[in-house]
């Protein structure tokens, strides 16, 4: 199942959850349909510019992706892989829990 088979109701709320998440932690401003499709289309075409992998949260295709927002802040991402929609967004320091690993604090790679 991808994005083009995944039902036009479970779409909106995947959207829903990342907009309310995006507001929450990076604060109004952001045009949040803009970047979630942006983040997609950034999967999906295996833009490695734009995004960049940092770790595989679950067996079944949920990783955590770094990127950087159109104002400089790095926002971290949690996707559906098999999906291919971004899920949430995270802050740099916060604590996310990985399946069958320890919880890992989230940290911008230095090469990026």
């Amino acid at each position: 199942m991808n994005a083009m088979t995944a039902t036009a109701e479970s779409q909106r709320r995947i959207f829903n959850h990342f907009a309310k998440r995006l507001e929450e932690r990076f604060g109004g401003g952001l045009d949040a349909l803009t970047l979630w499709r942006a983040l997609a289309y950034a999967l999906a075409a295996e833009d490695w510019k734009l995004l960049r992998p940092v770790a595989r949260v679950s067996r079944s295709g949920r990783r955590i992706f770094v990127c950087r927002l159109a104002d400089g802040r790095w926002c971290f991402v949690l996707f559906d892989c098999p999906l291919g929609l971004p899920i949430t967004v995270f802050r740099e320091g916060m604590v996310i829990t990985r399946e069958g690993k320890p919880s890992l604090r989230l940290g911008v790679p230095r090469e990026f």
